[in-house]
């Protein structure tokens, strides 16, 4: 029986390309009922402790704030800037931009309309597909970049 750390990934550059077309195609495909919201009058008055949709954004924005600690602490403590600077700062602004929507949300339920406040959540959760995609990418990346030397090496 393998164990997890055990198993070799093999990538290639045709998965970079599947990566982002699923990221971005499930991105755009979630966008839609934002239109169909939009299209609906909505009401301008700010949220409630009392209304369950607030409880269901601090849900939301506390498994926002698990998903972005178990998806970064493991690059903060592995990654070297000196490696891809690039790569690195990117993955940095997304994580910065995911965790200020995802605290911002419960906060702006009080004092602007509802709807912006469920906006800056879906822009939360679609900023963290973005940094797990870039954290792929840089596997990736990582990956090819060795095995490019490996086999340099043998000639």
């Amino acid at each position: 029986m393998a164990t997890i750390s055990s198993l070799r990934l093999t990538f290639s550059p045709q998965m970079n390309s599947t990566l982002l077309v699923i990221t971005f195609l499930t991105i755009l495909a979630s966008i839609v009922p934002f239109i169909f919201v939009a299209k609906k009058p909505f009401t301008k008055l700010s949220g409630s402790r009392d209304d369950a949709d607030f409880l269901l954004t601090i849900q939301t924005s506390c498994m926002q704030l698990l998903s972005l600690f178990t998806t970064v602490y493991p690059v903060l403590r592995k990654t070297s800037i000196h490696n891809l600077p690039w790569a690195v700062i990117r993955t940095w602004a997304l994580a910065v931009l995911g965790l200020g929507c995802c605290v911002a949300a419960p906060v702006l339920y009080y004092n602007v309309p509802v709807i912006w406040s469920c906006v800056l959540s879906y822009l939360g959760a679609a900023t963290q597909a973005c940094l797990v995609l870039q954290l792929a990418l840089l596997r990736m990346h990582r990956g090819l970049s060795a095995r490019r030397r490996k086999s340099s090496r043998m000639y």
